[in-house]
């Protein structure tokens, strides 16, 4: 029994310090909003789209997520470049029409079934909530 636990507890350790070895954390890219975000051929459009804002703890920004219809997991996630405080909050209910952009290259979603974008936002509403 006591071998048991000492080979537990030096496994745990192990674990510790191979996680920590490096001691870095993954660094995000300093966005330029004008010539990042909006740079590119654009991917798609949304017209009258309803979607929710969410702050996105992993890329430290809000997104407008999307779920796509006739799916049950999959998203489109729109990283807002634009200034507008008025829609950083989170789990906040819009409709809106924009254009979506390529997101960075070497970021990808930590979530099957969503797509990462950049997204321009030309109009939107705020919805009440129910």
């Amino acid at each position: 029994m006591r071998r048991v636990n000492l080979l537990f507890l030096f496994n745990f350790l192990l674990l510790g310090v191979i996680g920590c070895i490096d001691g870095q954390q993954d660094v995000l890219p300093d966005i330029e909003i004008n010539e990042t975000c909006f740079s590119g051929d654009v991917v798609k459009r949304a017209k009258n789209q309803k979607g929710t804002i969410y702050y996105d703890s992993i890329e430290q920004r809000f997104a407008v997520y999307v779920t796509i219809p006739g799916t049950y997991d999959s998203q489109d996630v729109g990283f807002i470049c634009d200034k507008l405080d008025t829609l950083k909050k989170d789990n906040l209910s819009i409709v809106f029409t924009g254009t979506y952009y390529p997101y960075l290259e070497d970021r990808q979603a930590p979530v099957a079934g969503q797509e990462y974008y950049f997204l321009d936002i030309q109009k939107f509403k705020v919805l009440e909530k129910q």
